[in-house]
């Protein structure tokens, strides 16, 4: 980045935060309306079977490997990312009207109808955020960024965690097998989804000369056909750019080495997921106002320690950091087989919000980190497609296990690999020290 570009960030560092922060509030309000319910809907309302339970994990995930290679193309190709950004958000949040019809449907399996519509949702939910990701690295500076995402987690949490709590008081008074609260919900959820939208077109995006956009420019969702090389003249040279492309992929090994790692670690993590859901609602019996408080206490710790993992992560490192990350999601598995009354899973929750808030902004940092800016989007497309292989096989390995012997001992599969995965973060670690040791810190970031 020249010291031109980087001058233009920080004029309108102050402007983008602002306008990111009420973005994230308003795009967590929406989500924390439909997401921690859906599974409860597809439970209680739908009577959804343990498979199609599991495929409300496995199915989005495949659809996102589907849409984010050719979604990094076209975000690398953007001079100005802001219009596409807030057109795919957009695109991602009209099926959230969608799902609040599915009980009109007229068909017997309404709840395959539901596992379809999540399905389709995250095709481009996933390129919205892998735009976003992109187009909110061009406008942070690397030096801000630890900060940035740390207060704007802690802020967007805080509204989350009131959203869930009050919404499930709400749904506490009426039948559980009641469609129509779930349904006000839902569309709540895409009118507050079209304020999201609106924040995204407020930031300010600078151009390579240092000018700053402050509408939409359309025309630079399309490429430029002037300045796409015409591939039926240029074969050759077509090929020679991609080949090189992947040769520089390749031999990122920092990037290489996080992804592997990444890709352990996910397996184990993903393949909870729908057990969680499953545990939680036909085991330990509980209702919307305990999914409620679940999500309440886990994001009150997520709040509560954003800025504690920023700050390690700034003293120690991320690489290293990330490791002890990885460890306390690893023990959530843990913890929650225990016992199935809702106060210990509640107080459960409350450690699981400790490690949620470190994965998640250490694991987004660390890749951020290991990426140069030049093609972020195709690598981040590349890490993205790699942990939704993982998200599509791994929540069907962790119901077949469920099947086959119990949900404890799929559970406790669920923790081995989980730590694994923070003991291959760890390796990659040490690499990077030894390396550091031999004059090549600058290769590892570590």
């Amino acid at each position: 980045m020249t010291e031109r570009n980087s001058e233009a960030l920080y004029q309108h560092l102050t402007t983008n935060v602002k306008y990111s922060c009420y973005n994230g509030v308003c795009a967590i309000v929406a989500n924390n309306l439909i997401t921690p319910f859906i599974p409860l809907f597809a439970i209680e309302v739908l009577k959804a079977t343990h498979q199609q339970v599991a495929l409300l994990s496995s199915l989005p995930a495949l659809m996102g490997i589907l849409a984010l290679l050719p979604g990094a193309r076209i975000i690398d190709r953007l001079a100005r990312k802001k219009h596409f950004t807030g057109m795919s958000i957009l695109s991602g949040r009209l099926f959230y009207l969608l799902i609040a019809l599915v009980p009109f449907l007229p068909v017997r399996d309404q709840a395959a109808w539901l596992v379809i519509l999540v399905a389709l949702m995250n095709f481009p939910t996933s390129v919205a955020v892998l735009a976003w990701q992109a187009f909110i690295a061009s406008l942070i500076p690397e030096p801000e960024r630890n900060r940035f995402f740390g207060d704007r987690n802690r802020i967007t949490t805080f509204a989350g965690l009131i959203t869930t709590l009050f919404s499930g008081i709400i749904l506490e008074q009426f039948p559980k097998d009641s469609p129509g609260p779930y349904q006000a919900f839902f569309t709540l959820a895409f009118f507050l989804a079209l304020l999201e939208v609106y924040y995204i077109y407020l930031h300010v995006e600078p151009d390579l000369s240092g000018k700053t956009l402050s509408r939409p420019v359309i025309s630079t969702v399309i490429p430029n056909r002037s300045a796409v090389p015409n591939r039926s003249a240029m074969p050759t040279g077509e090929r020679s750019t991609r080949l090189a492309a992947a040769r520089e992929i390749l031999g990122n090994r920092p990037f290489i080495y996080f992804l592997v790692s990444s890709f352990a670690f996910h397996f184990g993590w993903q393949m909870a997921w729908p057990l969680f859901n499953i545990y939680q609602i036909e085991n330990a019996h509980a209702t919307a106002m305990w999914i409620s408080i679940f999500t309440l206490c886990n994001s009150l710790m997520s709040m509560a320690t954003f800025r504690l993992w920023s700050r390690w992560s700034e003293t120690r490192g991320t690489a290293y950091t990330l490791i002890f990350a990885a460890l306390a999601i690893a023990s959530a598995t843990l913890i929650y087989t225990f016992s199935m009354n809702l106060y210990y899973l509640a107080a459960a929750n409350l450690w699981i919000g400790v490690a949620v808030a470190g994965i998640t902004l250490l694991l987004f940092n660390r890749m951020l980190e290991v990426t140069p800016e030049t093609r972020r989007a195709t690598y981040m497309a590349i890490y993205q497609t790699a942990i939704g292989i993982s998200g599509f096989i791994a929540p069907q390995v962790g119901v077949w296990i469920m099947n086959v012997s119990s949900i404890y001992v799929s559970f406790y599969v669920a923790t081995a690999l989980r730590s694994l995965g923070a003991g291959a973060f760890a390796v990659v670690w040490l690499l990077g020290k030894t390396k550091a040791g031999a004059g090549q810190a600058e290769s590892f970031n570590a």
